[in-house]
């Protein structure tokens, strides 16, 4: 998913540069995480939830900061709140997100309950 989302957001010659960032960062991870998570594990594992937290706190940081997204142009032209909340809701496709979020949900009660 990390490889999408850099495809995505950066032109072709800094793509190479910000992937490796990542392969780099996935290889020090896997090498150091069960170090990191024995060192946790002897001090309580429940002490997992609380880093969490602050790491997704702190990863949210940046992105509120610096995360830049276009603004929809049709969302300008609509006048009333109900032709936005409509122009919105075509440009997300919240049907298609439901439906996946339904079958997906299907799928995994029919693997777990059989």
């Amino acid at each position: 998913m990390c490889q999408i989302v850099i495809a995505d957001i950066f032109p072709l010659r800094h793509r190479g540069k910000w992937q490796s960032y990542f392969e780099v960062n996935k290889i020090i991870m896997a090498w150091a995480g069960p170090y990191i998570g024995e060192a946790v594990l002897k001090v309580n594992w429940r002490i997992i939830y609380v880093i969490m937290i602050v790491c997704s706190l702190i990863s949210i940081v940046p992105v509120v900061a610096f995360l830049r997204l276009p603004r929809l142009k049709s969302l300008k032209k609509e006048k009333t709140l109900l032709r936005k909340a409509i122009s919105l809701e075509r440009s997300l496709d919240l049907i298609g997100s439901v439906l996946l979020t339904g079958v997906s949900c299907g799928f995994l009660f029919a693997l777990r309950y059989g």
